[in-house]
């Protein structure tokens, strides 16, 4: 499968729990211009999706689960190296932070997520 650039932004989310990840859908489905192309309980999975659609930007909960949400970016990477990450946490350990942007991850959401915050990121980042 290959990007076109003429088409919603692509969104992935994985892992947190069912509530977060119904509320994210909830919203991305109202919102204009970007479309969730898949919803995951865990980084595994989400590895297998974001391999298979190739999403424009991947939001990853940092208590995944079934694996370290560093290594779940680091993975997500290696398989479609051009999407955007967008972690989602409750902490601000520096060290935590400078590690997950050495994997890939391109910006924070604190949870809860702020819809407004989340939509705008999605878009800043679809323009780099």
């Amino acid at each position: 499968m290959t990007r076109n650039e003429d088409h919603k932004i692509q969104v992935l989310v994985i892992g947190g729990s069912v509530e977060t990840r119904t509320i994210i859908a909830r919203f991305l489905s109202e919102t204009r211009d970007i479309q969730l192309i898949g919803s995951e309980e865990n980084g595994l999975n989400g590895i297998s999706r974001a391999k298979e659609t190739l999403p424009d930007t991947v939001l990853v909960d940092a208590s995944t689960h079934d694996m370290n949400s560093i290594e779940l970016v680091k993975a997500i990477k290696s398989v479609t190296p051009t999407t955007k990450i967008i972690m989602m946490n409750r902490a601000n350990d520096p060290e935590w932070m400078r590690a997950a942007i050495q994997a890939g991850t391109n910006t924070f959401l604190n949870k809860p997520i702020d819809e407004s915050e989340l939509s705008q990121a999605i878009y800043f980042l679809s323009q780099i």
